[in-house]
């Protein structure tokens, strides 16, 4: 019976493969793909948890892909997560147009920490672009190390003015590296969070709040994050903040 000895390998393969393709999972692109139609079909739940997954479990998302997200739970009405969308495509892009909406939906909720003016045009210009300011910034001083060695072997005295514009570019690139890095910032998640006056359960209880504010991240200790709220520091545990990736 070789015959049926074939038909039944053959039909067993063709299960295995069958289960194989069933169980594995779809590449990212095509899970984006398949997302953005539903999308444009109006299937925006089926859509978000597909973007959801790429953006949590791929971490894998574009501009697009975030601004769809937010545009779903906009109309849902869930502003803290739109708020914390549009937050991360703005970041990456500092796109004044998402930061204005970021600004009329907190407005309307009476969310704290979202106003326009708490961004400069020049603070805002340079997080846009401060990766190229960083790598022109470090080109001159690199120029600069080769021009002032070739003056100085040159002329066989110090080149004053040279040595002048290196350090001067030196102290810039210093400081870009060091201390023009923004704090953190993040967004209250969760409900009934208490803003206390110190890293403790024992501290003074400055205000309840609700989520959807916005806080500006000092710094960190054990369960507690140190943020800016109504202009004073304050301290509220770190679980209570979804933070700005």
């Amino acid at each position: 019976m070789p015959h049926l000895r074939i038909i039944i390998l053959l039909f067993f393969s063709t299960f295995l493969v069958m289960a194989q393709e069933e169980g594995s999972e779809m590449p990212p692109n095509k899970v984006l793909q398949k997302a953005d139609t539903l999308f444009v079909q109006g299937e925006y739940t089926e859509a978000y948890n597909l973007y959801e997954k790429l953006y949590l479990e791929e971490k894998k998302y574009s501009n697009s892909m975030m601004l769809k997200m937010a545009y779903i739970k906009e109309a849902l009405q869930e502003y803290p997560e739109t708020l914390y969308l549009l937050g991360v495509a703005y970041d990456k892009t500092r796109n004044n147009v998402i930061r204005e909406h970021m600004a009329k939906i907190a407005d309307e909720n009476d969310y704290k920490g979202y106003s326009v003016d708490s961004d400069s045009a020049l603070a805002s210009f340079y997080q846009r672009y401060k990766i190229y300011i960083l790598i022109v910034n470090l080109a001159i001083v690199l120029l600069l190390t080769v021009l002032v060695r070739v003056e100085r072997k040159k002329n066989k005295s110090f080149p004053i003015a040279s040595s002048i514009f290196f350090f001067v570019f030196l102290a810039f690139l210093v400081l870009q590296v060091n201390f023009l890095t923004p704090n953190k910032k993040g967004i209250i998640f969760e409900e009934k969070t208490f803003i206390m006056d110190g890293p403790s359960a024992g501290a003074d209880l400055i205000k309840t709040v609700s989520p959807g504010h916005q806080v500006e991240i000092i710094d960190e200790q054990d369960v507690w994050a140190k943020i800016k709220w109504d202009g004073t520091e304050a301290y509220i545990k770190k679980k209570s903040l979804r933070y700005m990736i």
